[in-house]
């Protein structure tokens, strides 16, 4: 879930890309290590939409808005879809442990 909060500082598609070593590094032992590629996916995709500048979606349709005269500011971005990406990530993390550790299909 590291991959998620950095990737709502800084865009999504270049942390994700940077943390592929380090998920390529982890061992295969003891767990399965298509668990840590998906947590990356999902952390990096999902992570994106923390704040407006996360992802490259975000910063499109700002400035779409603010083309057509309705700016979105960064605190009701804030406020409205934070606790809409945090859900996503929850969701998310529990989908994957479920695939992973119950039904171990990934």
């Amino acid at each position: 879930m590291i991959s998620s909060f950095v990737s709502g500082i800084l865009d999504n598609i270049p942390v994700t890309a940077g943390l592929i070593p380090i998920v390529e590094s982890f061992p295969a032992t003891g767990s399965n290590p298509h668990y840590f590629w998906f947590m990356l996916l999902f952390g990096g995709a999902f992570g994106g939409g923390l704040t407006p500048f996360g992802s490259a979606a975000s910063i499109l349709a700002i400035s779409i808005l603010s083309k057509e005269g309705r700016p979105l500011n960064f605190i009701y971005f804030m406020k409205k879809l934070v606790p809409i990406s945090l859900l996503l990530l929850l969701f998310s993390g529990l989908y994957l442990t479920f695939l992973g550790f119950v039904l171990k299909v990934i």
